[in-house]
């Protein structure tokens, strides 16, 4: 089985195994934040971000076939997907 090899942030020396995630961590450290709503000009380190962001614009809920990655969730996230869980009519 390979080594995958991995991207080392200088600035905290957190790894990665893919440049592109490098790339999007050191936007954290750089306060780099390329994608810009097109509704409010808020912007934001990632297209996902972004998308997430548009539903307040349009009014979207989330919905349970979304997943998102526990590693990738905001606490806030969570507790508003168990919150919509708890009162999910059977």
């Amino acid at each position: 089985m390979a080594v995958r090899p991995k991207f080392e942030c200088p600035d905290c020396g957190r790894t990665y195994g893919r440049k592109t995630e490098l790339k999007m961590h050191q936007r954290y450290h750089t306060g780099d934040k390329p994608h810009a709503c097109s509704c409010c000009n808020k912007r934001f380190i990632s297209r996902d971000k972004l998308n997430v962001h548009m539903r307040i614009h349009t009014g979207e809920r989330h919905t349970p076939a979304l997943t998102i990655s526990h590693r990738h969730q905001s606490r806030s996230e969570t507790i508003i997907r168990n919150t919509e869980e708890s009162y999910s009519i059977a």
